[in-house]
């Protein structure tokens, strides 16, 4: 057993350090340092041992009789080989580690830093404890330490019992419906994209077997091509030529502004020039009598000049009208003189006098209510030669291009076939809003041409593309109805007049119109109307409706501060009415009145709050009301009074009360009643007394002041009139 104990220890401290010697077996010698010579004798042994042996058992434990002497040399010197051996070698990697070492690691991981710190500790001191040994080479280990010496250091580690939480049922439970719920909730989501896919599947297949079924793919896609190249080419060719187009339309708008500049200016100069000399001669000779007499003859000839200009344009405006009953400036307001002119100027001369006396029939007329905007020969032959040149240079702003690029008619063909041969992607293009800026140009250029103010007026509605798009946007006739109101192009039209034809008028409106011209005021006010019927302005707060209600009603206001301008003079100048005093502040009053009725021709397009504002407020009662209160009393006031009411519209006076008159009338009926009364004292003949104060019962009644007439009534023991006012 002894031997056994030694035969142990000693492979034991040869397997666990490198440096003990082959002589461990020897106690007292254990710590004695061998030298050279002894190492070269065991060296010997063990090769000698290797010799005689067949084979050098592993296990040192076990006996093999009486070899056990030589096997236990033998094992010295293998041990010592395999020192030799271990220095020799280099470890390039660690060592392939065990099953319970890698264990031994992950247990340790889980614990808490406290643990890992204890545990290193452990290690380092169990470490030290070996170190210290290998130093002083103790003699005699037990089996124990060597075993615990030759376990690899993995397995010296302290391993503890790792806590684990407690655990219940409800925990579980509850974890376990946790995760159910996140995978029914993937579930769901999962099933939706499925869903989505099935969707996406199924529309490619609709798509698919329609491509198959229409089998025209290559046709869809040369048409489409042809178009995307055929408006390409239209945009580049409009593009070039807005620019002249531009300059052309500007060209004709100042000769039209430069023309009714000079007329409007020709006016204010003849007003100013007579009345400046009038009030000379009212301050100089007291009348007009005094002046032909040669106190003051040179402003009594210049205002004989200015008579004599007025003459002779009245005389030119009436040509033939011997027979027709005719008052000083009762012609219209554009007429020029059958002078020697040009051709077309006798001929536009012939057709305005036979509209003139077709129409003047059993009307009245006074001086005063002509605009006299009759040009001399040259500034017309002039006007007509620059208004030809440019005609002349907008026919030839296509003659390059071909017909396909600038003919109306050409460009709505293309588009009309693809809308009966494509009309989804038709829809979908939205070419009902692209046409009306398409077609701008073209229409702009046929329409240089085009006054809407002026005597060769020309209809709008007769030109080609106005018929060309009334065309095509008119629905087919094989469509349905709730169909034609959804049709794409149901539109075109609307929105072409509103782009082209509008800003035109508007410009005519602020640079050419003159609201004194009765003429160019109706003119206006027809036009207006039939963009109304084309469902132009059905939108109220439309901004192209705006845009033009708000220039006309600037230009108006303007023509009332400027233009209207009635002096006051004295009453003793005015009981004479052949003065020149009371017949310059007639022929200003008529102005005013005429103003007042083509102000009032807008009734029905303009609100009626800025409509009577202007036409009430500041041209009625700022100058004609105060005028006739200026003038003496008689049947001529009575006349000018009548004329004024003969221009309210109805419209003003079917929802008031009864016995009362809207309330800007009230200073013209106060007049009315003044007048009656006035009439009552100065006039000697009572027929023509109850005549006049009749008719100013009836001027009353008209405008709802019946107060005022039944007073009248009462007063003058007009009885023939009294049951008839209430009704």
């Amino acid at each position: 057993m002894e031997n056994e104990d030694g035969e142990s220890s000693s492979s034991s401290s040869s397997s666990s350090s490198s440096e003990s010697s082959s002589s461990g077996t020897k106690s007292s010698e254990a710590a004695d340092i061998p030298d050279a010579k002894c190492i070269q004798a065991a060296r010997r042994k063990r090769q000698l041992a290797r010799a005689r042996a067949d084979f050098i058992p592993l296990n040192t434990g076990q006996n093999y009789g009486n070899q056990w002497p030589n096997q236990k040399m033998d094992s010295d010197a293998e041990s010592e080989s395999d020192e030799d051996e271990q220095r020799r070698r280099i470890q390039f990697a660690p060592k392939i580690k065990g099953m319970k070492q890698r264990t031994a690691e992950n247990i340790g991981r889980s614990k808490s830093s406290d643990d890992l710190q204890d545990t290193d500790s452990e290690a380092e001191n169990t470490w030290e404890e070996q170190q210290i040994r290998k130093g002083i080479k103790i003699p005699q280990v037990s089996s124990r330490d060597s075993a615990n010496k030759s376990m690899p250091h993995s397995f010296m580690m302290k391993v503890e019992s790792v806590s684990l939480p407690v655990v219940s049922l409800e925990t579980v439970k509850r974890k376990l419906s946790n995760r159910l719920k996140s995978l029914q909730e993937i579930h769901r989501s999962h099933k939706r994209e499925h869903e989505k896919v099935l969707q996406v599947v199924n529309s490619s297949e609709d798509t698919i077997a329609a491509l198959e079924e229409s089998g025209n793919g290559g046709q869809r896609y040369k048409f489409y091509k042809e178009m995307m190249l055929y408006i390409q080419n239209l945009v580049d060719c409009l593009s070039e030529k807005i620019i002249q187009i531009d300059a052309l339309e500007s060209e004709m708008h100042q000769i039209y502004q430069k023309q009714a500049a000079a007329l409007l200016k020709r006016r204010k100069e003849d007003i100013s020039t007579e009345s400046a000399y009038i009030q000379r001669l009212s301050n100089t000779t007291g009348s007009f009598s005094s002046g032909l007499d040669g106190h003051d003859d040179k402003a009594q000839n210049l205002l004989e000049d200015c008579w004599s200009r007025r003459r002779q344009r009245r005389e030119a405006r009436e040509g033939t009208r011997e027979n027709k009953e005719h008052h000083e400036g009762m012609s219209s307001d554009d007429e020029q003189p059958p002078v020697e002119v040009a051709a077309f100027q006798d001929k536009k001369e012939t057709i305005l006098r036979e509209a003139r006396e077709g129409t003047r029939e059993n009307k009245e007329h006074h001086e005063g209510m002509s605009s006299d905007d009759e040009q001399p020969p040259v500034e017309v032959a002039a006007f007509q030669d620059k208004k030809e040149t440019i005609l002349r240079d907008a026919e030839k702003v296509f003659e390059d291009v071909h017909e396909e690029f600038h003919g109306v008619n050409r460009i709505l063909l293309k588009f009309a076939q693809w809308r009966q041969q494509f009309f989804d992607s038709y829809s979908e293009a939205y070419i009902s809003l692209c046409l009306p800026k398409l077609l701008n140009p073209l229409i702009r250029l046929q329409l240089i041409k085009w006054n809407p103010l002026g005597l060769d007026y020309l209809d709008w509605e007769e030109m080609p593309w106005f018929q060309e798009i009334k065309k095509f946007s008119h629905p087919p006739v094989n469509m349905m109805e709730p169909c034609r109101e959804e049709h794409p192009d149901a539109k075109v039209l609307t929105s072409v007049l509103e782009k082209a034809v509008v800003p035109k008028v508007i410009g005519f409106v602020e640079l050419v119109w003159d609201p004194l011209s009765s003429s160019q005021t109706n003119r206006l006010v027809q036009l207006y109307r039939r963009l109304q019927e084309h469902c132009l302005f059905e939108d109220d707060p439309s901004k192209v409706k705006q845009s033009l209600l708000n220039s006309i009603l600037l230009k108006t206001r303007k023509s009332i501060d400027e233009d209207v301008f009635i002096p006051m003079y004295s009453k003793s100048h005015l009981v004479d009415r052949m003065s020149p005093q009371s017949k310059f502040q007639d022929r200003q009053l008529w102005a005013a009145v005429k103003l007042l009725g083509n102000i009032i021709q807008w009734d029905g397009l303009i609100p009626k709050q800025p409509l009577q504002e202007l036409g009430l407020d500041k041209l009625l009662n700022r100058y004609i009301v105060i005028t006739l209160l200026n003038m003496p009393p008689g049947t001529d006031n009575v006349q000018k009074c009548r004329k004024v009411i003969a221009s309210f519209p109805e419209s003003w006076f079917k929802d008031l009360k009864d016995g009362d008159s809207l309330p800007q009338l009230y200073n013209l009926s106060r007049h009315l009643l003044q007048t009656a009364h006035a009439l009552n004292v100065n006039c000697s003949e009572n027929t023509c007394v109850r005549e006049t104060q009749a008719e100013v019962v009836q001027l009353l009644k008209k405008i709802k002041a019946l107060e005022y007439a039944e007073t009248i009534v009462q007063q003058y023991n007009l009885q023939d009139f009294k049951e008839g006012l209430r009704k």
